[in-house]
């Protein structure tokens, strides 16, 4: 009697050649991109990857029938098909991962016809569901746009603090001259703003700002938080974001020092002209932006690991010491992480 082998993982093999695939086109020129940016638009090819290899070990049916129905969701979220990108939409449907499994683990590994027309049917039905709540977004509403004003009050610096488990954040200079910060916040409908203000003391004010609540279903937010920060006084800046994007332009602001972290996701941040500038930029895995006014005198010190570094001609990077050829009275002066991702640093006019 032959003893029954499963197939061997082919999970690497079609890794291997769909990344040989994608880099071969991108150094052909058919896709305009570079090798972050080709990784950070397709890696849900993933779950289609491993839901391939999942049926051919016959690992049951839910499980990759799911992984591909939600691999080409996420997909589909990048390439901008859907309302959302694939970081929102695997942050609401990943509990269906957990219901695949479970449903496999019920159903056992019987191959009975009746059994596996059951786990087949289970599986589609979940890819049904997925595709719904990516498409209809029955929870996609439950977001409110607040107001906050915060009024100057006479200070003569401030220190501005704002965090974002997950969202967006558009910061710029422009606040009216009597206001600190004014603009609007975007919230999940069970969620509530925390200013926490402190009035100025010997001149020199403190604001924070932050969601407070827990909400099972927060995403799919489409109303960031979009502020502007007076544009008169010195400002010391942090800002957090968990998941997400968030556009820093201080070039308008006299912002002097300032520490950006995020977990994963985009930063841009643009720093301000003739003035001296200290700070730190933190992205765990994604893409961070640094655009600097042309002719500065620019010192940056990185931490990087599997990241793609893109500097302007002139530039040298001996160690983790990126320098500017520049000889400028002004100097920018930054402490950069960027572990997983695309370090890219431009000049602006």
């Amino acid at each position: 009697m032959n003893e029954y082998r499963r197939p061997h993982s082919i999970f690497f093999p079609i890794l291997l050649v769909t990344l040989g695939i994608f880099f071969l086109m991108a150094n052909l020129g058919t896709i305009q991109n570079s090798a972050w940016g080709i990784l950070e638009t397709y890696w849900p090819l993933i779950f289609i990857i491993g839901a391939l290899d999942g049926l051919y070990q016959r690992h049951g049916w839910v499980g990759p029938l799911v992984g591909i129905g939600l691999g080409t969701v996420l997909l589909l979220g990048n390439l901008h098909y859907l309302q959302w990108d694939s970081l929102d939409l695997l942050l609401r449907l990943w509990p269906v991962l957990l219901v695949a499994w479970g449903l496999d683990i019920a159903f056992g590994n019987d191959n009975l016809v009746w059994n596996t027309l059951v786990r087949v049917g289970l599986g589609l039905l979940l890819v049904v569901g997925i595709i719904w709540l990516s498409v209809a977004s029955p929870f996609g509403g439950a977001v409110k746009s607040v107001a906050f004003d915060q009024a100057l009050d006479g200070a003569q610096q401030s220190s501005l603090s704002f965090t974002i488990a997950a969202g967006e954040l558009k910061l710029s200079g422009g606040a009216e001259d009597a206001m600190l910060v004014n603009g609007t916040i975007g919230l999940p409908k069970d969620m509530t703003l925390s200013p926490d203000y402190h009035a100025p003391v010997d001149g020199s004010s403190k604001l924070s700002l932050e969601g407070v609540g827990v909400v099972v279903v927060s995403f799919g937010n489409s109303v960031p938080w979009n502020l502007k920060v007076n544009s008169i006084i010195p400002i010391t800046l942090a800002t957090h974001v968990g998941v997400g994007n968030q556009v820093l332009d201080l070039s308008s602001t006299k912002v002097t020092e300032f520490d950006t972290q995020m977990a994963v996701g985009h930063t841009v941040v643009t720093l301000p002209k003739s003035a001296n500038v200290t700070g730190n930029a933190q992205v765990a895995v994604g893409e961070l932006i640094l655009r600097v006014p042309k002719g500065s005198r620019v010192i940056l010190h990185a931490n990087t690991g599997a990241t793609s570094i893109q500097l302007p001609q002139g530039y040298t990077n001996s160690g983790g010491l990126i320098l500017s050829n520049n000889s400028s009275d002004y100097v920018i002066e930054l402490t950069v992480e960027v572990p997983v991702g695309n370090l890219v640093v431009q000049e602006t006019k």
